[in-house]
């Protein structure tokens, strides 16, 4: 396999990268769906979706977005 190349299964010796927990707010529109920006603060604000402070960022936590989603497929 090329160095670029990547495998979709890990090396037996090597533990699975692990899921990211938080994702900032752009990143979380696009895992919603492709939304905009706006909608992800929206969503934010009407309490729809909830968000952490990082320091100076905003971050959605994984959960909350499984959260989302799993509110909205099941309406």
């Amino acid at each position: 396999m090329a160095a670029t190349e990547r495998s979709d299964t890990a090396p037996e010796h090597l533990e699975p990268i692990p899921a990211r927990l938080m994702y900032p707010l752009d990143e979380t529109a696009a895992l919603i769906g492709g939304v905009s920006l706006r909608t992800v603060y929206r969503l934010i604000g009407d309490g729809h979706l909830a968000a952490v402070r990082v320091g100076r960022r905003r971050m959605v936590p994984a959960a909350a977005i499984r959260a989302y989603v799993d509110e909205l497929t099941a309406a």
